[in-house]
């Protein structure tokens, strides 16, 4: 199952989608639409096996973490979690296919962006998934294992920082250099700036905070460790 979070970018977000389209997807997903102006969206064009879901119409949560609640709490079961941000340009073709399969069941895979990737000293924590690049799937064992798709207690801030924290630097963290899906976030000069990009909102703020005492918390060495345990289980069986 594939998810993407908008708000307030509708045209990019079709943009997106056909450029997931033009590159050879066709696994089904949900266009999670946040904010308050979800009517922008009404007329936008979907693949036919993806679903678009605004919050105000599932009582769910209008914000980042809340989408992929959402899905991981309606669709419990699926053998891998994709994420694309609408600003996400897909280039290299199969690229979802190539990364579901690296991805399923444990771990966490990671595309070249054409942004951070193109820098020597932001590309090497791409490699040692320490950051995170485009076009981003988690297997679905490892999701499951975890417990959540986004850690409970946050908005939007530092869901990414949460995953590599518990995945950077091991196995479980994967980062294809060869699969391309261009990221292009307003440093780039490709678009504008604008109100999603604002890293200084207080709940975003708050959302940092609030990680940095959770990594060092019992309950996330737990996690990790249930994590650990649960891939080295799963190694053991598939190389008997």
């Amino acid at each position: 199952m594939w998810l993407m979070t908008t708000k307030n970018r509708p045209k990019a977000a079709e943009q997106t989608l056909q450029a997931c389209w033009d590159t050879g997807m066709r696994q089904p997903g949900i266009v999670y639409v946040d904010g308050p102006d979800h009517k922008q969206y009404d007329n936008i064009k979907l693949p036919d096996n993806w679903e678009m879901v605004k919050w105000v119409d599932v009582g769910g949560i209008g914000n980042l973490a809340g989408s992929k609640q959402y899905v991981f709490e309606n669709y419990p079961d699926e053998r891998v979690y994709g994420w694309v941000s609408d600003d996400n340009i897909p280039i290299t073709p199969e690229w979802s296919y190539i990364i579901e399969d690296r991805a399923d069941p444990w771990f966490l895979v990671h595309c070249r962006d054409m942004w951070l990737s193109e820098n020597d000293d932001t590309r090497k924590p791409l490699e040692e998934t320490r950051n995170l690049g485009g076009g981003i799937c988690w297997g679905g064992d490892l999701v499951r294992c975890v417990g959540w798709w986004a850690p409970p207690g946050i908005i939007q801030g530092s869901i990414d920082w949460t995953w590599t924290s518990m995945v950077g630097d091991t196995p479980l963290g994967v980062y294809l250099h060869d699969v391309i899906v261009r990221h292009d976030n307003w440093r780039t000069g490709k678009r504008e700036k604008d109100d999603n990009d604002n890293v200084k909102k207080p709940h975003v703020l708050k959302d940092i905070a609030y990680i940095s005492v959770f990594r060092q918390s019992k309950e996330f060495a737990t996690i990790k460790e249930r994590v650990y345990r649960g891939h080295l289980n799963w190694k053991a069986k598939t190389t008997q």
